[in-house]
């Protein structure tokens, strides 16, 4: 596996870089100080484990899977204009805002080899097992069945989001009242 590292002060120079090296193609995002821990364990743990994991609502998580990113466009067929609108406001993997409230300014990206789509659980299960309450991100998120080997994995993209503080959100808000005060 090949690790790249790539250091960012500017959030459309990182969307522009994730969004190439991602096209196509399967990932896992995780904190670093996790990627730290996969590289000692020599896998990515699936399953229940909440040191590294979003939360106990995680329907892949439930259902002994690691949760993964299937970028492809193949993926998203008949993927409703709604639901690509809801995507792209709710949950973006290259917006450097998101990606370092979930992840840290620290992230790192796993790219899978091509030839783990054929063993990915898609995010359909979760439905059709009316599953209802678990948390799934229809049209990109699968499941990996087990732990994933580090073989498995074709490149580490070591991220450091150096981005000026003040491009968030929060900031947004915060000079909006500023003005309206």
């Amino acid at each position: 596996m090949k690790e790249v590292r790539q250091r960012f002060v500017d959030p459309e120079g990182f969307r522009g870089f994730i969004e190439g090296v991602t096209r196509e193609r399967i990932f896992h995002i995780t904190r670093r100080k996790h990627y730290l821990s996969i590289l000692s364990d020599g896998f990515i743990k699936a399953g229940k484990n909440l040191e590294r994991n979003w939360g106990a609502s995680s329907f892949f998580m439930n259902s002994g899977c690691v949760s993964v990113i299937n970028n492809k466009a193949s993926y998203r067929i008949d993927m409703p204009e709604v639901d690509a609108s809801l995507h792209r406001s709710k949950f973006d993997f290259s917006s450097a805002s998101f990606v370092s409230g979930a992840y840290g300014s620290d992230p790192v990206y796993l790219i899978l080899k091509d030839d783990t789509e054929t063993e990915l659980v898609s995010w359909k299960r979760c439905k059709e097992q009316h599953r209802l309450r678990e948390t799934v991100v229809p049209y990109y998120e699968a499941g990996y069945p087990g732990d994933v080997l580090l073989e498995k994995v074709d490149c580490a993209l070591l991220i450091d989001l150096a981005v000026p503080k003040g491009n968030g959100l929060a900031e947004l808000l915060r000079r909006f009242r500023e003005k309206t005060e």
